[in-house]
């Protein structure tokens, strides 16, 4: 469908992120699995600030933060370490899920407004 913003939106299925643990910096036996740096690549400071900020609110979450290595490779390095009552993969998994209810909930509530009245000659499908 052609409409505002499809040029976007065909531009982003193109290049879909890939989420993969990177590898292990440290590690300290029983909390193995409690401390992962994941590589994601294809994405920027546009997703990661975005996923940080949501995983540092889960309670298990002792420490979330990512870096970009360098400018012009499209890779974050992002650390989870959490609790020993759950894994990162669980946060990781978790916070992916939350992030894209929340854009969800955005997108139907842009959605509702373009088609309120008002605003002429604009929908999106």
């Amino acid at each position: 469908a052609d409409g505002p913003g499809s040029e976007f939106l065909a531009s982003a299925k193109k290049k879909r992120p890939k989420i993969a643990p990177a590898k292990k910096i440290e590690t300290d036996g029983a909390s193995d699995q409690c401390n992962v740096t994941y590589e994601i690549r294809n994405e920027d400071h546009t997703l990661a600030n975005a996923l940080r900020h949501v995983i540092a609110k889960n309670p298990k979450v002792e420490f979330c933060g990512y870096s970009i290595p360098h400018p012009s490779e499209e890779v974050v390095s992002f650390r989870i370490q959490t609790s020993r009552e759950t894994t990162a993969r669980e946060v990781m998994a978790q916070g992916l899920n939350d992030l894209m209810a929340m854009c969800d909930e955005v997108e139907s509530r842009f959605k509702q407004a373009l088609n309120e009245p008002g605003m002429p000659g604009i929908t999106l499908s």
